[in-house]
C-alpha cells in the first residue's frame, strides 16, 4: 500500500515521522495466488492509498482502494490511485461539495483512459473514502464513493451495546442488483450466472464481467457497464462509530463484513495489528475454499480506530521509536544495520550515522545525532558494530 506523505529514502517509516500513528490506522496488501504459479507468477492487480494531508488540510484525509481485473488490470488501478487522488486535491467543489467532486472525478479518471488499449478489457475497483473533521466541533463526516464491489465497513457501537456492529456504507454492485439489471439490459447488454456468478456480457454473448461498474472495461461500456460512483455520506458520533475497514473482494470474498470487523475491532494493539490479522484470516479462508490451496485473490485492506484517526501521534525519543517499530511491525535489526553501514565494513561510522537520520525521514539536531550515536557506541571505539546496536535496541 502506499502512504502519500513524506517519502523516506529508506523505506522504513518510524512511528516519530508518522503524521497518523500506527494505533490509529494500519494498512496491509498482498499478492494472490495463480493455480500452478504460486506468488512468483502472479501480479498484484490491487492499490490501496493513504493520503495526509489531503489537499493541505490537515483535516482531510482520504483512504482508497482500488482493485483490477482483467490482463491488465493491475495497470487501470495504478492510474486510477495516482490520477483519482491528484484531481480531487485540485476539484473546485471539494471544499464545499465533496460527493459532487467525488462523483465528476471517477467519471473524469475513466474518461481518460479512452483510447488506452490497456483499459479495454481491464478495469478496477474503486472505494474512496474521505474523511473530514470539522475543526470546530471536532465532528467526523465520511464521503464514501464505491465503483465495483470493493467495500467500506463501518465499526458501530449502538445504545451502548458492548458488541461492535458491522454497517456497510457501500453497496457491491453486482450485475444482478434490479437497477444495475435494468440499466445493462436497456443498453443492449446481458446478465447471466450460466458461470456459477452474474456477468455482464454484450448482446451477442462477449465478455463476462462480474461487476456492473468499473473504472475501464470499456468494451462494455455501450452496454451499461459505467464508472459513475455511488456516493453516500456519514456524519458519525465518535461514541459509538469506532472502527473503519475498507478492502478489496480478496477480503470479502473470504469473510463477511461482521466476522471482518470483529478482528479489526478486537485486536489488542490498534488497527495495525488488525489489519495484518485480517489478512492472514482471509488467506487461511482462501486455502481453505480452493482446490489443494492454489488459488486466492489478491488481498488489500486499510483499517482504522476513526476517534484516533486525526490525533497527533505522540513525540517518541528516537531511540524507543526504532525499538519498538522493530519489535512491532518486523523490521529486522541486521537490515537496519546493512542499510546504516553503507560503505560495508561491518560497522557504521559517526558519518554514517548522521546521513542514516535524515533518511529515516528525521530532522535532528547534530549535536542530538552525535549524543545518540556515543550511546550506541558503548565501546568508544568510534563505530557502531552490530552487537552494539543489538544491545540497545533489541
Amino acid at each position: 500500500l502506499k502512504f502519500h506523505g513524506p517519502k523516506l529514502l529508506s523505506g522504513i517509516q518510524l512511528r516519530t515521522t508518522l503524521p497518523i500513528p500506527p494505533e490509529a490506522l494500519g494498512t496491509f496488501s498482498c499478492v494472490g495466488l495463480a493455480p500452478g504459479k504460486g506468488m512468483t507468477g502472479k501480479t498484484n492487480q490491487d492499490r490501496g492509498g493513504v493520503f495526509y494531508p489531503f489537499a493541505g488540510s490537515p483535516d482531510d484525509m482520504l483512504l482508497a482502494v482500488f482493485d483490477g481485473h482483467g490482463p491488465q488490470g493491475h495497470q487501470v488501478s495504478e492510474y486510477a490511485i495516482r490520477e483519482v487522488g491528484s484531481r480531487l486535491e485540485q476539484h473546485p467543489a471539494l471544499s464545499a461539495d465533496p460527493s459532487t467532486a467525488l462523483r465528476e472525478v471517477c467519471i473524469a479518471v475513466d474518461s481518460s483512459l479512452e483510447g488506452e488499449s490497456y483499459a479495454i478489457i481491464s478495469g478496477t475497483t474503486a472505494v474512496v473514502c474521505l474523511c473530514r473533521k470539522n475543526a470546530a466541533n471536532d465532528v467526523v463526516t465520511l464521503y464514501v464513493a464505491n465503483v465495483g464491489d470493493s467495500r467500506c465497513v463501518l465499526g458501530t457501537r449502538p445504545n451502548g451495546n458492548p458488541l461492535i456492529k458491522a454497517e456497510e456504507l457501500t453497496e457491491d454492485q453486482k450485475p444482478d442488483l434490479p437497477a444495475e439489471r435494468a440499466r445493462i439490459v436497456a443498453s443492449g447488454g446481458d446478465v447471466n450466472s450460466d458461470s456459477g456468478q452474474p456477468r455482464v456480457f454484450t448482446g451477442d454473448g462477449r465478455g463476462g464481467l462480474a461487476m456492473a461498474r468499473s473504472i475501464g472495461d470499456h468494451f462494455l461500456a455501450p452496454y451499461g457497464v459505467t464508472a459513475e460512483p455511488e456516493v453516500s455520506v456519514r456524519q458519525l458520533n465518535l461514541d459509538c462509530d469506532l472502527f473503519l475497514c475498507i478492502a478489496s473482494d480478496g477480503v470479502w470474498d473470504a469473510l463477511d463484513s461482521q466476522a471482518a470487523m470483529d478482528i479489526v475491532s478486537t485486536a489488542e494493539r490498534g488497527p495495525t495489528q488488525g489489519c495484518m490479522r485480517l489478512v492472514e484470516a482471509a488467506k487461511m479462508r482462501w486455502k481453505e475454499m480452493s482446490y489443494r490451496g492454489e488459488t486466492r485473490d489478491d488481498i488489500t485492506a486499510i483499517c482504522a480506530c476513526i476517534p484516533r484517526l486525526f490525533e497527533k501521534p505522540a513525540t517518541l525519543p528516537i531511540i524507543d521509536a526504532l525499538r519498538l517499530d522493530l519489535c512491532e511491525y518486523g523490521v529486522r535489526l541486521i537490515e537496519l544495520f546493512q542499510m546504516w553501514d553503507e560503505d560495508g565494513d561491518g560497522t557504521i561510522s559517526r558519518k554514517e550515522f548522521r546521513q542514516a537520520m535524515p533518511a529515516l525521514g528525521l530532522k535532528v539536531p547534530k549535536p542530538e545525532i552525535d549524543k545518540l550515536f556515543d550511546t550506541f557506541d558503548s565501546d568508544c571505539s568510534g563505530s557502531i558494530t552490530i552487537d552494539e546496536l543489538r544491545e540497545h535496541l533489541l
